[in-house]
């Protein structure tokens, strides 16, 4: 790939993965914490 990329691109490439990553993160925040509230439930 010669051609350069513009900073917008860029920018653009950048908050997708950073969206991307967001999603990922949360998604397992939100799976362990309804994980945990199971386990503490069940166990009481």
């Amino acid at each position: 790939m010669n051609e350069r990329l513009s900073t917008e691109e860029l920018y653009e490439i950048h908050k997708k993965k950073t969206e991307k990553t967001m999603k990922m993160v949360i998604t397992t925040i939100v799976t362990m914490f309804l994980f945990a509230l199971y386990v503490l439930l069940k166990d009481g």
